[in-house]
Protein backbone atom coordinates (compact mmCIF):
# COMPACT_ATOMS: atom_id res chain seq x y z
CA UNK A 1 0.00 0.00 0.00
CA UNK A 2 1.22 3.47 -0.82
CA UNK A 3 0.19 6.29 1.47
CA UNK A 4 0.04 10.03 0.77
CA UNK A 5 -0.03 12.83 3.31
CA UNK A 6 -0.72 16.55 3.30
CA UNK A 7 2.09 17.01 5.78
CA UNK A 8 5.50 16.91 4.16
CA UNK A 9 8.23 15.49 6.36
CA UNK A 10 11.82 15.94 5.39
CA UNK A 11 14.58 14.32 7.36
CA UNK A 12 18.03 15.83 7.02
CA UNK A 13 20.97 13.54 7.35
CA UNK A 14 24.64 13.99 8.01
CA UNK A 15 26.99 11.32 6.78
CA UNK A 16 30.27 10.75 8.55
CA UNK A 17 32.94 8.80 6.76
CA UNK A 18 36.60 8.10 7.06
CA UNK A 19 39.00 8.64 4.17
CA UNK A 20 42.27 6.85 4.38
CA UNK A 21 44.16 5.51 1.40
CA UNK A 22 45.59 2.75 3.58
CA UNK A 23 42.13 1.30 4.32
CA UNK A 24 40.40 -1.17 2.05
CA UNK A 25 36.99 -0.27 3.40
CA UNK A 26 35.41 2.94 4.70
CA UNK A 27 32.89 2.93 7.52
CA UNK A 28 29.71 4.96 7.10
CA UNK A 29 27.79 6.30 10.07
CA UNK A 30 24.36 7.76 9.26
CA UNK A 31 22.70 9.96 11.87
CA UNK A 32 19.43 11.90 11.94
CA UNK A 33 20.23 15.46 13.02
CA UNK A 34 16.97 17.28 12.35
CA UNK A 35 13.35 16.89 11.29
CA UNK A 36 11.32 19.58 9.56
CA UNK A 37 7.57 19.26 9.02
CA UNK A 38 5.28 21.58 7.09
CA UNK A 39 1.73 21.40 5.78
CA UNK A 40 1.08 21.89 2.08
CA UNK A 41 -1.99 23.66 0.72
CA UNK A 42 -3.04 20.64 -1.34
CA UNK A 43 -2.56 16.90 -1.53
CA UNK A 44 0.90 16.06 -2.85
CA UNK A 45 2.60 12.69 -3.44
CA UNK A 46 5.40 11.94 -1.02
CA UNK A 47 8.15 10.09 -2.85
CA UNK A 48 11.70 11.12 -1.94
CA UNK A 49 13.08 9.69 -5.18
CA UNK A 50 11.14 12.28 -7.22
CA UNK A 51 11.75 15.36 -5.05
CA UNK A 52 14.66 17.71 -5.77
CA UNK A 53 16.04 20.25 -3.30
CA UNK A 54 17.12 23.38 -5.17
CA UNK A 55 19.54 25.62 -3.32
CA UNK A 56 20.91 29.06 -4.20
CA UNK A 57 22.58 31.78 -2.13
CA UNK A 58 19.22 33.40 -1.44
CA UNK A 59 16.57 30.69 -1.44
CA UNK A 60 15.91 26.96 -1.03
CA UNK A 61 13.00 25.25 -2.74
CA UNK A 62 11.56 21.79 -3.25
CA UNK A 63 10.77 20.89 -6.85
CA UNK A 64 8.66 17.89 -7.84
CA UNK A 65 5.89 16.63 -10.11
CA UNK A 66 2.45 16.47 -8.52
CA UNK A 67 0.70 13.85 -10.62
CA UNK A 68 -2.57 14.38 -8.74
CA UNK A 69 -2.89 17.77 -10.46
CA UNK A 70 -0.56 17.23 -13.48
CA UNK A 71 1.69 20.09 -12.38
CA UNK A 72 5.29 20.71 -11.47
CA UNK A 73 5.41 22.57 -8.18
CA UNK A 74 7.96 24.66 -6.29
CA UNK A 75 7.61 24.89 -2.51
CA UNK A 76 9.73 27.18 -0.37
CA UNK A 77 11.89 25.24 2.05
CA UNK A 78 11.51 25.00 4.99
CA UNK A 79 8.39 27.23 5.20
CA UNK A 80 6.28 25.05 2.86
CA UNK A 81 4.82 28.00 0.96
CA UNK A 82 3.78 27.28 -2.62
CA UNK A 83 5.99 29.45 -4.85
CA UNK A 84 5.26 28.37 -8.42
CA UNK A 85 3.19 25.91 -10.41
CA UNK A 86 3.87 24.73 -13.96
CA UNK A 87 0.90 23.03 -15.65
CA UNK A 88 1.45 20.00 -17.86
CA UNK A 89 -1.03 19.52 -20.68
CA UNK A 90 -1.90 16.02 -21.83
CA UNK A 91 -3.70 17.07 -24.99
CA UNK A 92 -3.73 19.95 -27.45
CA UNK A 93 -0.75 21.78 -29.03
CA UNK A 94 1.24 21.77 -25.76
CA UNK A 95 0.66 18.11 -24.96
CA UNK A 96 3.62 16.32 -23.35
CA UNK A 97 1.97 12.90 -23.21
CA UNK A 98 3.44 10.39 -22.64
CA UNK A 99 6.44 11.49 -20.58
CA UNK A 100 8.59 9.64 -18.05
CA UNK A 101 9.91 12.59 -16.05
CA UNK A 102 11.58 15.96 -16.15
CA UNK A 103 14.51 18.01 -14.91
CA UNK A 104 14.85 21.71 -14.14
CA UNK A 105 17.91 23.00 -16.00
CA UNK A 106 17.44 26.80 -15.88
CA UNK A 107 15.41 29.40 -13.99
CA UNK A 108 12.55 29.13 -16.47
CA UNK A 109 13.10 25.87 -18.36
CA UNK A 110 12.12 22.26 -17.73
CA UNK A 111 13.29 19.43 -19.99
CA UNK A 112 10.95 16.45 -20.19
CA UNK A 113 11.69 13.03 -21.64
CA UNK A 114 9.05 11.34 -23.79
CA UNK A 115 9.18 7.59 -23.44
CA UNK A 116 7.14 6.49 -26.48
CA UNK A 117 8.26 7.49 -29.01
CA UNK A 118 11.63 8.40 -27.45
CA UNK A 119 12.31 12.13 -27.41
CA UNK A 120 12.85 15.24 -25.32
CA UNK A 121 10.66 18.30 -24.78
CA UNK A 122 11.55 21.81 -23.61
CA UNK A 123 8.84 23.40 -21.47
CA UNK A 124 8.54 26.95 -20.13
CA UNK A 125 6.88 27.85 -16.84
CA UNK A 126 3.57 28.53 -18.57
CA UNK A 127 3.42 24.91 -19.63
CA UNK A 128 4.04 25.82 -23.27
CA UNK A 129 6.15 23.46 -25.37
CA UNK A 130 9.08 25.36 -26.87
CA UNK A 131 10.84 22.45 -28.55
CA UNK A 132 10.34 18.78 -29.31
CA UNK A 133 13.13 16.55 -30.54
CA UNK A 134 13.06 12.86 -31.42
CA UNK A 135 15.91 10.77 -29.97
CA UNK A 136 16.75 7.76 -32.12
CA UNK A 137 19.74 5.45 -32.34
CA UNK A 138 20.43 3.95 -35.78
CA UNK A 139 23.07 1.60 -34.36
CA UNK A 140 20.66 -0.16 -32.02
CA UNK A 141 17.02 1.03 -32.16
CA UNK A 142 15.55 2.12 -28.82
CA UNK A 143 11.93 1.87 -27.76
CA UNK A 144 12.07 3.71 -24.43
CA UNK A 145 13.79 6.66 -22.75
CA UNK A 146 13.47 7.56 -19.10
CA UNK A 147 14.65 10.11 -16.58
CA UNK A 148 14.55 10.27 -12.77
CA UNK A 149 16.49 11.64 -9.80
CA UNK A 150 18.63 8.53 -10.09
CA UNK A 151 19.18 9.20 -13.79
CA UNK A 152 18.66 12.94 -14.40
CA UNK A 153 19.54 14.94 -17.46
CA UNK A 154 22.70 17.04 -17.22
CA UNK A 155 23.16 20.33 -19.06
CA UNK A 156 26.85 20.96 -19.72
CA UNK A 157 27.55 23.91 -21.98
CA UNK A 158 25.16 23.82 -24.93
CA UNK A 159 24.54 20.09 -24.62
CA UNK A 160 21.97 18.13 -22.68
CA UNK A 161 23.23 14.66 -21.66
CA UNK A 162 20.76 11.85 -21.14
CA UNK A 163 20.92 8.23 -19.92
CA UNK A 164 19.87 5.07 -21.71
CA UNK A 165 20.62 2.36 -19.12
CA UNK A 166 18.17 -0.34 -20.25
CA UNK A 167 18.79 -3.21 -22.63
CA UNK A 168 16.44 -3.20 -25.59
CA UNK A 169 15.02 -6.68 -26.32
CA UNK A 170 16.76 -8.26 -23.33
CA UNK A 171 15.57 -11.80 -24.04
CA UNK A 172 16.43 -11.65 -27.75
CA UNK A 173 19.93 -10.25 -27.22
CA UNK A 174 23.22 -12.08 -27.39
CA UNK A 175 26.26 -11.25 -25.29
CA UNK A 176 27.89 -9.49 -28.26
CA UNK A 177 24.96 -7.07 -28.50
CA UNK A 178 25.98 -5.44 -25.22
CA UNK A 179 28.78 -3.64 -27.05
CA UNK A 180 26.22 -2.18 -29.46
CA UNK A 181 23.88 -0.64 -26.89
CA UNK A 182 25.25 2.81 -26.16
CA UNK A 183 24.47 4.13 -22.70
CA UNK A 184 24.70 7.93 -23.18
CA UNK A 185 23.30 10.40 -25.67
CA UNK A 186 23.43 14.18 -25.93
CA UNK A 187 21.35 16.85 -27.61
CA UNK A 188 23.10 20.02 -28.76
CA UNK A 189 20.36 22.66 -28.59
CA UNK A 190 22.42 25.22 -30.50
CA UNK A 191 23.17 22.94 -33.45
CA UNK A 192 19.98 20.85 -33.08
CA UNK A 193 21.93 17.57 -33.30
CA UNK A 194 21.79 14.30 -31.39
CA UNK A 195 24.93 12.28 -30.63
CA UNK A 196 25.42 8.83 -29.11
CA UNK A 197 28.65 7.80 -27.39
CA UNK A 198 30.57 4.52 -27.30
CA UNK A 199 29.98 3.88 -23.61
CA UNK A 200 28.89 0.32 -22.81
CA UNK A 201 28.55 -2.13 -19.97
CA UNK A 202 31.79 -4.11 -19.71
CA UNK A 203 32.52 -6.96 -22.10
CA UNK A 204 31.99 -9.74 -19.54
CA UNK A 205 28.73 -8.30 -18.17
CA UNK A 206 26.85 -11.48 -19.11
CA UNK A 207 29.57 -14.06 -18.46
CA UNK A 208 27.63 -15.51 -15.52
CA UNK A 209 24.21 -15.16 -17.13
CA UNK A 210 21.89 -12.46 -18.43
CA UNK A 211 22.00 -9.84 -15.69
CA UNK A 212 19.39 -7.12 -15.91
CA UNK A 213 20.50 -3.61 -16.83
CA UNK A 214 20.34 -0.27 -15.07
CA UNK A 215 22.65 2.34 -13.65
CA UNK A 216 22.70 5.54 -11.63
CA UNK A 217 24.94 8.44 -12.49
CA UNK A 218 26.23 11.69 -11.07
CA UNK A 219 28.01 14.73 -12.47
CA UNK A 220 31.08 16.57 -11.26
CA UNK A 221 32.14 19.51 -13.44
CA UNK A 222 32.59 18.09 -16.97
CA UNK A 223 32.73 14.43 -15.86
CA UNK A 224 29.82 11.99 -15.48
CA UNK A 225 30.23 8.99 -13.16
CA UNK A 226 28.28 5.88 -14.16
CA UNK A 227 27.56 3.22 -11.53
CA UNK A 228 25.76 0.07 -12.78
CA UNK A 229 23.18 -1.30 -10.36
CA UNK A 230 24.07 -4.91 -11.17
CA UNK A 231 27.82 -4.80 -11.55
CA UNK A 232 30.88 -3.61 -9.64
CA UNK A 233 32.51 -1.45 -12.29
CA UNK A 234 32.26 2.35 -12.27
CA UNK A 235 33.03 4.35 -15.41
CA UNK A 236 34.03 8.00 -15.75
CA UNK A 237 32.73 9.68 -18.90
CA UNK A 238 34.51 12.85 -20.03
CA UNK A 239 32.12 15.21 -21.82
CA UNK A 240 35.06 17.13 -23.33
CA UNK A 241 36.36 14.09 -25.23
CA UNK A 242 33.07 12.19 -25.50
CA UNK A 243 34.66 9.00 -24.18
CA UNK A 244 35.24 6.90 -21.09
CA UNK A 245 38.54 7.96 -19.53
CA UNK A 246 38.60 5.75 -16.43
CA UNK A 247 37.11 2.45 -15.30
CA UNK A 248 37.35 1.05 -11.79
CA UNK A 249 35.96 -2.08 -10.19
CA UNK A 250 34.62 -1.24 -6.74
CA UNK A 251 33.57 -4.41 -4.98
CA UNK A 252 31.42 -4.57 -1.87
CA UNK A 253 31.72 -7.33 0.71
CA UNK A 254 27.92 -7.27 1.06
CA UNK A 255 27.08 -7.66 -2.65
CA UNK A 256 28.17 -11.02 -4.00
CA UNK A 257 25.66 -11.78 -6.74
CA UNK A 258 23.17 -10.04 -9.02
CA UNK A 259 19.79 -10.89 -10.50
CA UNK A 260 19.98 -13.14 -13.56
CA UNK A 261 17.06 -13.15 -16.02
CA UNK A 262 17.80 -15.68 -18.78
Amino acid sequence: MRCFFNDFILISFITLFACNTGLKQNDWDLKVIDEITFETDSLVPINPSTIALLETDSVSQLFFYNYFDSKYQFYAYPSGELVQEVPLYLDGPNSVKPFSGGVLTAKDSIWLVNNMPPGIVLLDFKGEVKLKRSIQNKRFPITYLGVSNQNPLFQIGNKLYGPQPLFMKHHDMDKEDIQQQQLIYSYDFEKDTVEWYDVFYKENYWDQGKKISGYSWARRKDKIYIAPLHDHEIQVFDTQTGSTTYRKEVRSENVNKFHIVN
